[in-house]
Parts: C-alpha cells; structure tokens; sequence
C-alpha cells in the first residue's frame, strides 16, 4: 500500500507526489496504520482546519488517528467535521498544549455528540452535495478561462505581464497565478 501524507483541505495523497519535502524511513513502516478511502483522519492541525478525509487506501504516520464507519456516507460528514461549529465548539474543548505543540484528546473527542440521520437521507444529501461541488468546480474553470483572456488582452492593450497579473488577482479572482513571458503573450499557469 501507498504512504500518504494528509493535505489540509485535499484529502490525502502519495507522499511522492505530495510536492514536499517528506523525511522518513521507508524501510521501517511497520507502526503505520492503514487507512481506507473515505476513512476520517485526525491530523497534526486538525484543531485549526478540523478533520481530513483519506482520498485514497493507503498507509499513514501512526502520529494520525482513524476513523472509518460502514454505517455513514463521509460526503454527508466531511462538510461538518471542517465546520466553525465543529472545531470551535465540538473539538476545542478537548486540544491540549500550546502552538505547534498542541494535540487532540482522542479519548475525549470520541465523546462529542455529532449529527446523525438515517443513512439513505445521509446518502442523498452528499449526492447533493458533490454535485454542487461539481457545478462549483465548473464555473471556477469557466471563470479561470475569462481571467485568461482578461490577462493576454490587457497584455495586448500595453499593460506590463506582471502589472496584468496583479489586476486580475487584486480582483480576488485567482488565487495563484504564475506568469512567464514569451514575445507579446503571458501564460498563466493556474495552479
């Protein structure tokens, strides 16, 4: 099985093609825990951005906890586990230490109470929900291929690359862009 690593927001993925810079003995992987597919992972900052939701079967660092259920849909969870309302007030009271240092309380965190519904609406409601992070996702490109053309046309129209990058950010559209010159067009590389 793949050693994965956890991406705040993203789920999880091989750790090499994580894009960091990762130490660790891949000849000693014997205190690792599996982990499955839509399995909720407790992670290092998990008191800042709440749970995490394995993308992938695989192994991880036995410093994360697991959690996996047959009963429920982890599309209807993972919105509520990376909720204000679950970190604030659900996980909160049970992190313990100061800064980087802090940690979770796994005993005491298995006592908060969570929402609970049968599995068929559980079911449908992350139906609905991943199909609204698909029409999200689509516009996103939609509005990634305008702000494309925004660029190259103010490029066109005499504004300098980076000046052109910089309006089209200071728009709040794009959230990283990278520009390279080539002649008298800019490509943005959206990442």
């Amino acid at each position: 099985m793949p050693t994965l690593t956890i991406i705040q927001g993203g789920g999880t993925v091989k750790r090499e093609d994580s894009n960091r810079s990762l130490m660790y003995d891949q000849t000693n992987l014997a205190n690792y825990k599996m982990v499955r597919k839509d399995d909720f992972i407790v992670h290092l900052r998990s008191f800042e951005g709440g749970l995490e939701k394995s993308s992938l079967d695989g192994i991880i660092s036995p410093a994360y906890h697991t959690f996996h259920s047959d009963s429920a849909d982890s599309r209807f969870y993972y919105p509520y586990f990376r909720s204000h309302e679950f970190i604030k007030h659900k996980l909160v009271p049970h992190v313990y230490g100061i800064r980087d240092g802090r940690s979770i309380d796994i005993d005491g965190m298995k006592t908060i109470d969570i929402p609970y519904t049968s599995l068929d609406e559980q079911h449908a409601i992350g139906d609905y929900l991943e199909q609204f992070d698909t029409l999200i996702t689509l516009h996103q490109r939609k509005l990634g291929a305008i702000n494309l053309t925004n660029a190259i046309v103010l490029f066109d129209n005499g504004y300098n690359p980076a000046l052109a990058c910089e309006l089209i950010i200071l728009k709040g559209v794009l959230t990283y862009a990278k520009h390279h010159y080539q002649k008298r067009h800019v490509i943005l590389r959206l990442l």
